[in-house]
């Protein structure tokens, strides 16, 4: 992820809250402010909240899926840079998280 000039803000978006807080803590230590949502329509609703540098999302949510909502991330925060990440990871769903949006799949 690359870093921003200043003021960096990313969104944390994973179902598992452990997992979740640890990883927006280790992005806070390093000069991160950070949102964090629990599914996609928290997601949605914190990208709609002001801008970000970054968002990571995970590929299996509840409900909808991170691809579900990458285009609409995309269109809400234009500039922000998407991370996709799983452990579920296919060729199939790299692919189409790219052509969605993603900047990078992991």
């Amino acid at each position: 992820m690359p870093e921003p000039a200043n003021d960096p803000r990313a969104l944390v978006v994973d179902d598992d809250d452990v997992f979740r807080g640890r990883l927006a803590r280790s992005l806070e230590r390093r000069g991160w402010q950070v949102r964090q949502a629990a599914d996609a329509a928290q997601a949605v609703a914190q990208a709609g909240e002001g801008p970000l540098d970054a968002a990571i999302l995970d590929l299996r949510l509840p409900g909808e899926s991170g691809l579900d909502i990458l285009a609409r991330l995309r269109d809400l925060q234009p500039d922000a840079f998407l991370l996709m990440l799983t452990g579920y990871g296919s060729i199939a769903t790299a692919l189409q998280a790219t052509k969605l949006g993603a900047d990078h799949y992991l």
